[in-house]
């Protein structure tokens, strides 16, 4: 009998251990699964400032790839739409020039959709911009545990992971007196090219956009909710250490980033500068919105000058330059890499005294006040050379669609990501 119980007792305590096993394993898998599912949050904005290091110079935008080339390489434009909220129509058509643009640039079988606002932005600073939300660990992510700006998510994935909000939020100073607002990039000496301002902008908003900040007390960090963004995965300081192994939060962290210089190591953007690193702009003294996700001054004046922190009067980029494609490219993008269709021309002017502008202020997009609203909407299938035609309607929102043809040769040259942009003077 006692052996009988005895029996019993060892059942039912192995009984007892498999269960538990079985109960670990399943909490285990609910745990991984947890981990891996898809999560998002809202980003920051990037500013662009007006200067005065190189004014009058240009950069002429270059020619679509030949039908051949793109079928070859299966290159599908990409359709984005802007919503534009108290635009003028010279600002509009301008902006939408700049849109078609970066529409012949990239590739996404997913429309990306643009937030624009014409709001005061305070003394100096031009525009802001940046991703309206980040993304991670989402179904056909490259690398898992990364935040990739919502409208690259939404390339990578195949499906638009936030269909009712917008994939990119802008903002351009409507109090600024000086913009330029012709499409030919011959921006007069006294103003600042509106297009190249845009494409700035935008350029932030697809993922020329760091995570890092330093606080008042200059400590260092990266990254949102513990994980960093797909672009702080190649950033390294002057030794070649990645940012990512320094302790984050810490002192340590934030000496690096306000200790130029600081590179992006990608090897599409090393392959198109040259095989070196792309140097970042890091300022002794840490400037948010700035700060890190901009190339540095050294582009200043080389076809490559759109994405650094600010742009002179009378100057004109209309091409991100071939190193910003291969920042791009490195983030997960597909691309289109182009031969200028001319030598970039160069204006000699004398440099007028500037005095720089205060550390921009900026506007939380969720206050603004916008009247009233215009969507426009360019299909891949070319580039506009004609006024896009409007289809009013009884309520505030008009929607324009045009079909692009041809991009004429035009130049510009300087603007920063969805931080400020400002102006010096």
């Amino acid at each position: 009998m006692s052996i009988s119980l005895g029996h019993r007792t060892t059942r039912r305590v192995a009984s007892m251990i498999i269960a538990a096993i079985l109960i670990g394993l399943c909490a285990a898998s609910a745990s991984s699964t947890a981990l891996a599912q898809p999560q998002i949050l809202s980003a920051p904005l990037h500013i662009i400032r007006a200067g005065s290091g190189h004014a009058g110079r240009r950069v002429p935008v270059r020619a679509a790839p030949p039908a051949s080339l793109t079928a070859l390489a299966a290159f599908q434009p990409t359709t984005i739409t802007v919503t534009y909220n108290g635009f003028s129509p010279e600002a509009q058509a301008a902006f939408a020039y700049a849109v078609s643009i970066w529409a012949q640039q990239i590739s996404s079988p997913v429309p990306i959709q643009v937030n624009a606002n014409w709001t005061a932005l305070g003394p100096g600073v031009l525009g802001s911009a940046g991703p309206s939300y980040m993304m991670r660990d989402f179904l056909g992510a490259p690398v898992a545990g990364f935040w990739y700006p919502i409208a690259l998510a939404n390339k990578l994935s195949g499906a638009d992971q936030a269909p009712t909000s917008p994939d990119i939020s802008a903002n351009f100073n409507s109090t600024f007196g000086s913009w330029y607002f012709g499409t030919d990039g011959i921006t007069p000496f006294s103003q600042y090219d509106f297009v190249s301002v845009v494409l700035h902008e935008l350029g932030h908003g697809i993922g020329v956009s760091g995570t890092a900040s330093v606080d008042s007390l200059g400590s260092g960090s990266l990254g949102y909710s513990g994980y960093p963004s797909i672009y702080d995965r190649y950033t390294t300081d002057s030794a070649g250490t990645p940012l990512l192994n320094y302790a984050n939060p810490s002192a340590a962290l934030g000496a690096v980033l306000r200790a130029n210089p600081l590179y992006f190591t990608g090897s599409n953007a090393r392959t198109a500068n040259g095989s070196a690193n792309v140097r970042l702009y890091a300022p002794a003294a840490w400037a948010g919105g700035s700060s890190y996700a901009h190339l540095d001054e050294t582009f200043n004046g080389t076809a490559n000058a759109l994405m650094t922190f600010s742009i002179s009067n009378g100057e004109s980029i209309h091409d991100p330059g071939d190193v910003v494609r291969g920042i791009l490219q490195d983030l997960g993008w597909t691309t289109v890499n182009l031969v200028p269709t001319s030598t970039p021309t160069r204006t000699p002017t004398s440099t007028p005294t500037r005095t720089l502008t205060s550390t921009p202020t900026r506007t939380p997009t969720s206050t603004l006040t916008r009247t009233p609203t215009l969507t426009t909407t360019w299909f891949p299938t070319g580039m506009a050379t004609s006024t896009p035609t409007r289809t009013s309607t009884s309520t505030p929102t008009r929607t324009v669609t045009t079909t692009p043809t041809a991009i004429p040769v035009i130049s510009l040259k300087t603007w920063r990501v969805w931080f400020p942009l400002v102006v010096q003077r």
